[in-house]
């Protein structure tokens, strides 16, 4: 076997690291059943990505794997790896109190202003995280 064949090419791992970061942080907003087996609106996502596995097994295992991997060494925070995100500008620990806007629109959505405060403070005041943070509360 030639070296051109011993791993897949293509954005493997990057799309596998990614599938951690979709499982985690997307959620699940409605379930159904077909052909007997329960599905989530997440379902078609994760079938596509185990036909991409399927499609060049052998040669493609090692590149998942290692994007799997590499998407919980990020999402673990291992080796304090989210501190090389450039778009991290907080000081230490500080993180500011949430607008009186943003909470007023997550409240209009119907979330509790309490609920909604606490959201913010976790998603680092990033209303979109912070809305899938209250929607994935109310799912369980």
């Amino acid at each position: 076997m030639s070296n051109s064949q011993v791993l897949a090419s293509g954005p493997y791992g990057f799309i596998f690291a990614s599938f951690v970061s979709f499982y985690f942080d997307i959620p699940v907003t409605s379930r159904f059943r077909m052909f007997g087996l329960n599905l989530s609106n997440k379902s078609a996502v994760y079938f596509a990505a185990f036909q991409l596995v399927l499609s060049a097994w052998r040669r493609s295992f090692i590149p998942v794997i290692s994007g799997l991997l590499a998407g919980f060494v990020f999402r673990a925070n291992l080796f304090g790896i989210c501190k090389l995100k450039r778009n991290n500008r907080s000081v230490g620990n500080f993180m500011p109190e949430p607008s009186e806007s943003s909470i007023a629109t997550l409240v209009s959505m119907g979330f509790e202003s309490n609920a909604a405060r606490q959201a913010l403070l976790q998603a680092r005041n990033d209303l979109n995280v912070a809305t899938n943070i209250l929607l994935e509360a109310q799912s369980r």
